[in-house]
């Protein structure tokens, strides 16, 4: 059995966003990847979107899913966990 998922899509990015994301991370994923990160989200802007950029060869999944936990809970408008 499949569950299906129904996420309205996200609204085009504007290209001077794009151009200039406001949490950018590279380098492998760990602690450090994401202390960066939650520093760059705390210093991103409160309101409109948010451009993320990743680049990496990999690393701890423990920490990749925090990153992607905290990223979801940032989409649905909720608190940082």
């Amino acid at each position: 059995m499949s569950a299906t998922h129904s996420h309205a899509p996200a609204p085009p990015v504007p290209a001077a966003l794009s151009q200039a994301p406001a949490i950018r991370l590279y380098g492998k994923v760990d602690q450090a990847m994401l202390a960066e990160f939650l520093r760059q989200r705390a210093e991103a802007p409160a309101d409109g979107p948010i451009v993320f950029e990743l680049s990496t060869s990999g690393g701890d999944a423990d920490m990749g899913r925090r990153i992607a936990q905290e990223m979801r809970a940032c989409r649905q408008g909720g608190a940082a966990l």
